[in-house]
């Protein structure tokens, strides 16, 4: 690949912990060995491609962009993540082509976000043991900030994060979890890269894309109208808060369980790529039918008892099969013909779907406001596994940009991993490898 003053490589979605990833525990079809850890069979051909660059132009690529869904603390406990993430870094070095990571969380390493922001504004607060409230004028904790968004400026390759005083040295936990051997800073959940040229800026916009797809962006979307009413304006933040308890439920809480919980929440994830859960399909049913009744009730009061109850039957019924107990009260559900709910993962067309489209203008609205005047030209997004390049796509509130997908390295069944790293020279050019 050829390159002039290559500033930054992004990947996404290689979900260290998930068996199917970029990493493996143990030696398995599609993987190879490198340095004592199993790893995917099309990573050394990346890295042989950032190394030709790293040659070719006499120094280490600044930055390698994470853009969510690296350490996937969704299907495995925290500490099999940090060991397994402790061998593959040791084993592939980055630090032999970065200087410095960029993390951007998704939706199954989310909870990271989490801990980062209580070791920044909590944790570390009250280990400096900071005067009494009273003496300082202030609270010695911070609230968390939900959303901090990062910059960063062509052809310098200059990082600013906004609220965060530098130097960004990656003095962070998370740190650890890639051996320490680079500096791990972290944005989310967007990363401006801009282009400073004659006639004023423009900008790429990096996210991970979970914002784009219902299941994470489900609560704002719910509570919208109410918001609307009440003139709040939906930003970066706000959308943050309110769809954050959700997606810590889903893809943190359950996979932290220890015994059959966990194992559960493994199985879940592993059989959905083969398609051998029948149990999801009754639960997916169970949940539209509640849903529906729902809209159709007008006691409010009694339709959320009513909702409970029907709710806790159904989980518990579908959990207690799962461990090979027997369910009380079996729930009734819907036909089997119930179209599921729309999943981007894999989705060749995710593009074309009209809320799809919606979802993406309403978060570049917002990335917009913080942008200022900066028009946004590209957008990289990762999560649905499709790896894309160069397509030209119609936003409302931004027109046509170009949009870019990096892909994953978890495969669907049956076929092989859809991965695209993607360069950016000083220039913001954007290039596939």
């Amino acid at each position: 690949m050829a390159s002039q003053d290559m500033v930054a490589v992004i990947l996404s979605d290689i979900h260290i912990g998930d068996d199917r990833g970029i990493v493996s525990r143990e030696p398995d079809d599609g993987y190879v060995a490198v340095n004592g850890a199993f790893v995917r069979e099309e990573l050394p051909e990346k890295l042989a491609a950032v190394n030709q660059i790293v040659q070719a132009q006499g120094k280490k690529i600044h930055t390698l962009i994470l853009n969510g869904d690296v350490w996937d603390v969704a299907v495995r406990s925290v500490a099999v993540v940090a060991d397994v993430a402790a061998a593959f870094f040791e084993a592939v070095r980055l630090d032999h082509y970065f200087d410095e990571i960029l993390f951007l969380p998704g939706n199954h390493d989310h909870h990271l976000w989490q801990l980062l922001q209580t070791q920044t504004c909590i944790l570390r607060p009250l280990e400096n043991r900071l005067p009494p409230a009273s003496a300082s004028g202030g609270s010695i904790v911070r609230e968390f900030p939900n959303a901090q968004s990062g910059f960063l400026d062509l052809p310098s390759g200059t990082l600013t994060i906004p609220g965060v005083q530098g130097p960004y040295v990656g003095d962070v936990y998370l740190s650890a979890l890639t051996g320490g051997t680079l500096p791990v800073n972290v944005v989310y959940p967007n990363l401006f890269i801009r282009v400073h040229m004659a006639a004023g800026t423009e900008g790429t916009v990096v996210t991970h894309g979970h914002f784009f797809e219902l299941a994470w962006s489900l609560l704002s979307d719910l509570v919208a109208e109410v918001l609307e009413k009440r003139e709040v304006v939906l930003d970066l933040a706000t959308l943050e808060m309110l769809n954050a308890p959700l997606t810590e439920f889903i893809n943190f809480s359950l996979a932290q369980q220890d015994g059959r919980v966990a194992e559960i929440v493994s199985s879940i994830y592993d059989g959905a790529r083969t398609g051998t859960i029948p149990e999801l399909a009754e639960l997916r049913d169970g949940l539209i039918a509640i849903l529906e009744e729902v809209l159709n009730t007008a006691n409010v009061g009694a339709t959320v008892h009513w909702v409970r109850e029907e709710l806790l039957k159904l989980v518990a019924g579908y959990l207690m099969r799962r461990v090979g107990g027997k369910a009380r009260g079996a729930v009734q559900t819907t036909s089997t013909a119930r179209p599921a709910p729309s999943s981007a993962r894999f989705d060749t067309s995710f593009l074309d779907h009209p809320e799809a489209q919606r979802r993406i203008g309403v978060f570049l609205t917002m990335s917009q406001a913080q942008l200022g005047v900066t028009p946004i030209r590209r957008l990289v997004f990762g999560h649905t596994h499709d790896a894309f390049a160069t397509r030209t796509q119609k936003i409302a509130g931004t027109g046509p940009i170009e949009v870019w997908n990096t892909g994953g390295w978890v495969p669907e069944q049956g076929r092989p991993c859809s991965i695209l790293a993607i360069g950016i020279d000083s220039n913001g050019v954007l290039q596939g490898f």
